[in-house]
C-alpha cells in the first residue's frame, strides 16, 4: 500500500514539475511565454508545494523501507 502512495505522489509531483516548468519557461516550439512573471506569487507557491512534496515522497519511500526492513527482520526472528 505504501508503495502504492509514493507511486502515485511521485506521479503527481512530476505532472506538477511540468506544468511550473511550461509556466516558468515556456515552449519554444508553439511559442508559448512563460507567465511566472505576470503571477510571481502563484509560481512561488507551486514551488513551494513541488519540494515540500518531493520531502514528503522522500519520508513516505523511507517509513516503506523501514517497514519492509522490520517485516524482514521479524520473519527471521520467528524460525
Amino acid at each position: 500500500m505504501g508503495q502504492l502512495l509514493a507511486s502515485a505522489l511521485i506521479s503527481a509531483d512530476s505532472a506538477a514539475l511540468a506544468v511550473w516548468w511550461v509556466g516558468k519557461y515556456g515552449v519554444v516550439r508553439p511559442r508559448w511565454t512563460g507567465f511566472c512573471h505576470e503571477v510571481h506569487s502563484f509560481c512561488k507557491r507551486v514551488e513551494g508545494a513541488i519540494i515540500v512534496s518531493f520531502i514528503g515522497w522522500l519520508f513516505l519511500s523511507f517509513s516503506v523501507i523501514v517497514a519492509v526492513s522490520s517485516l524482514h527482520a521479524l520473519g527471521r526472528r520467528r524460525w
